[in-house]
């Protein structure tokens, strides 16, 4: 039979770890240029790293002011004008 004094300790490590990893989490801020639009979907170019790809993100998720040309900021799950 298990001893409560363990299972209590394993139950304070488990929620340490846990807290300890949420803690160690960090939302990474993006940069983009809007290279085109096309309708309601505007098509975004990494501008802080090489890549080669763009990413398609509807109008209505990213500021109304936005053009060709723009730069934007991406951090948080959110789109503003950089």
């Amino acid at each position: 039979m298990e001893h409560s004094g363990t299972r209590d300790q394993g139950k304070l490590l488990l929620i340490k770890s846990v807290v300890v990893s949420k803690k160690g989490q960090h939302m990474e801020t993006w940069y983009y240029e809007v290279v085109r639009i096309e309708g309601d979907y505007a098509y975004l170019k990494r501008t802080d790293k090489e890549i080669d790809d763009e990413k398609m993100v509807a109008r209505a998720l990213l500021p109304p002011e936005i053009m060709i040309g723009s730069h934007l900021k991406y951090e948080m799950m959110q789109y503003e004008m950089n």
